[in-house]
């Protein structure tokens, strides 16, 4: 496994803690509690002052906090200093609520020239048509999967998903492709109830909150897919505020929103019918609270790994690499055709006296 999940829990003041060395790319912790840094050790610290274990930073790549987990600011200085992605969950992980994001990033020709081929609305809406056809294909790809399986699948839903591509293939408006793409998405949320076995039920997509066992699945599958996509931008030299598909708004990471949707399918749906179906989680462990569907505190720990052990089995990082790559060729040859230049001295200019 390529994670590691602690949960912090306080000890008897009068027993001493050992201190173990944890070495994991992946870590997920759950508060409370708090991150410091001590002697150029990463140290996980429960509520009431105990330190539970130390991080190998050097093995560290990603940190997801579930709930009410403090960081000092040293310690943030060294996260950012080695470029982990340091991201702020709610306590189910059904929603991100921040990132760390390192600004020591030498790539500015990238971010100038993805915003200015996003503002060409024939190369965004190329862009956006290229998403929405592959996840419509992710979709169809998944419908037929199952019906080779001999699944109860609408017998229709391949006919109408392959007509709502080819209505994709020939917009060229990315609002009308939003609104294609929420329709492919409809078709394919009433195909999936019937794909699950009892005692899991789906009857419609819901979010914030989620109203059953299944979409608190889908949520924290999404976010954890959202956080993974948002990293490898950012590394590629993008700027994941700023999509193709989905619009800019305050606080909405566009780009990374635009990415995921054609890994939403196999990443994260196909999973969670999986995880249902072979009864690898327990719906009577998922908490009911404030109008919502929660993953419960004993549960949380065995969903994330199992989410972990499919990304690190199905090499769903190697996939989004390669995806990220493309983007970023795409967004250079988008660039060429419009005569952007690639040059850091053609594009920043010097500043007069």
């Amino acid at each position: 496994m390529s994670f590691r999940w602690w949960r912090m829990k306080p000890r008897e003041p009068d027993v001493p803690a050992p201190l173990p060395s944890v070495a994991a790319p992946i870590l997920h912790i759950e508060g409370p509690g708090r991150l410091a840094l001590d002697n150029g050790r990463i140290v996980v610290i429960c509520g009431d002052g105990v330190r539970q274990v130390a991080l190998l930073g050097d093995a560290l790549e990603v940190v997801v906090c579930h709930g009410p987990v403090d960081v000092s600011s040293d310690c943030l200085a060294d996260l950012a200093e080695r470029g982990v992605s340091l991201a702020f969950v709610t306590r189910d992980g059904s929603r991100i609520l921040s990132r760390l994001q390192s600004q020591a990033d030498p790539r500015l020709p990238t971010r100038v020239a993805q915003l200015r081929v996003l503002i060409d609305d024939r190369a965004r809406t190329h862009l956006a048509r290229g998403l929405v056809t592959e996840k419509i294909r992710s979709q169809a790809a998944a419908a037929r999967h199952y019906q080779r399986q001999g699944r109860a699948v609408d017998g229709g839903i391949l006919s109408r998903l392959a007509e709502i591509e080819e209505r994709a293939e020939d917009c060229s408006d990315v609002e009308k492709l939003m609104g294609l793409e929420g329709a492919a998405s409809a078709l394919w949320f009433r195909a999936l109830g019937p794909l699950l076995r009892s005692p899991w039920k789906f009857e419609s997509r819901s979010r914030r909150p989620p109203l059953d066992p299944v979409n608190a699945l889908l949520s924290l599958g999404y976010t954890l897919l959202h956080d993974r996509v948002a990293t490898a931008l950012q590394a590629a030299g993008l700027e994941p505020a700023l999509g193709a598909l989905h619009s800019f708004r305050a606080g909405r990471l566009s780009l990374a929103c635009d990415l995921m949707e054609p890994l939403r399918i196999p990443v994260v749906d196909r999973w969670v019918l999986s995880a249902c179906n072979q009864r690898r989680f327990d719906p009577e462990l998922f908490e009911f609270k404030a109008g919502g569907c929660l993953v419960g505190p004993q549960e949380l720990p065995r969903v994330v790994a199992d989410w972990e052990k499919s990304w690190h089995e199905r090499r769903w990082q190697s996939v989004l690499s390669t995806r990220v790559s493309e983007l970023v060729r795409e967004v250079r040859r988008q660039a060429e055709q419009l005569g952007i230049a690639w040059r850091v001295a053609e594009i920043v200019q010097p500043v007069s006296a």
